[in-house]
């Protein structure tokens, strides 16, 4: 193994590993606290920012995605930091090292005196048997790319709405122990939205698919807010814009599989089923 690149003399090294919205926010934060104090090195792919929460507009095509990123080298340049295009392999605590592999292939040792660890979540796709856009039939708003997908697919479906055609949608989260259902509720307050403006929203059957317990629930055990004096939970809120916008909700359920013939699922108290769907927007 190559020996690994020494901090700069005479100033700690902090290493960053990914430049989401945790990894960034850390460098924005060490350029006001340590910035002539200390070498930092944000290491992350693709060389962007991705503002995530717009991507569920992405997904529909209302938005360009262009306009949900911006190249981060110019950035960390301005700030005096330098910037890896590509992605740490593997962490040696004991050795204060992370493996890195650059854009272009090649292998680097990067030695720091602290690391900050913020490489994300994982997107376990296979963690249900066909789902996602790669391997599975399932699309996705986790990224750029996925959102993209999702469009196209969409935007699919729309054609054959205007062509008289009727159309499933199904929307919520493809695993039992899913933990991210906010994306997907707004996803699917989008899609609903979209297809009004278009005119089609009758012809659409929209399906909420969700492990939650109970409507609004999000995976946080529900939320409250104080109007006029009374607590209104998060599930009458959401109960009644499901029945408002006509979304048929299916909770408490887990997804086991998928495939081009349906959704299978397991729910509390019911008989194991599938869910037939011409679109599926499924988070993992």
């Amino acid at each position: 193994m190559n020996a690994p690149s020494a901090p700069h003399t005479g100033l700690p090294r902090i290493v960053i590993l990914g430049a989401g919205f945790a990894g960034h926010t850390a460098a924005l934060h060490l350029s006001r606290l340590v910035r002539s104090k200390a070498n930092v090195t944000v290491i992350a792919p693709r060389n962007r920012f991705t503002w995530f929460p717009s991507l569920i507009w992405v997904g529909t095509g209302t938005m360009s995605a262009e306009k949900v990123w911006f190249p981060l080298a110019p950035v960390y340049e301005k700030l005096g930091f330098d910037y890896i295009d590509g992605r740490a392999e593997s962490i040696r605590p004991d050795e204060r090292v992370v493996d890195i592999r650059r854009a272009d292939g090649s292998e680097e040792h990067l030695a720091y005196d602290y690391l900050v660890n913020a490489t994300g979540p994982y997107l376990n796709f296979e963690g249900t048997p066909g789902l996602g856009p790669k391997e599975g039939t399932t699309q996705s708003v986790c990224s750029i790319e996925h959102a993209l997908g999702a469009r196209d697919a969409y935007l699919e479906n729309v054609a054959q709405l205007k062509k008289g055609a009727r159309r499933r949608f199904v929307i919520g989260v493809g695993h039992p122990g899913a933990t991210c259902q906010g994306a997907a509720f707004e996803y699917i307050m989008n899609v609903d939205a979209d297809l009004r403006r278009r005119g089609l929203r009758d012809r659409a059957e929209l399906v909420w698919l969700s492990n939650e317990p109970a409507a609004g629930d999000f995976g946080v055990d529900g939320v409250e807010a104080r109007i006029d004096g009374k607590i209104v939970t998060g599930s009458t809120v959401i109960d009644e814009l499901f029945k408002e916008r006509e979304i048929q909700p299916i909770l408490a359920a887990g997804v086991t599989g998928v495939g081009k013939d349906g959704i299978a699922y397991d729910r509390v108290g019911f008989d194991p089923a599938t869910l037939e769907y011409d679109f599926a927007m499924l988070i993992p």
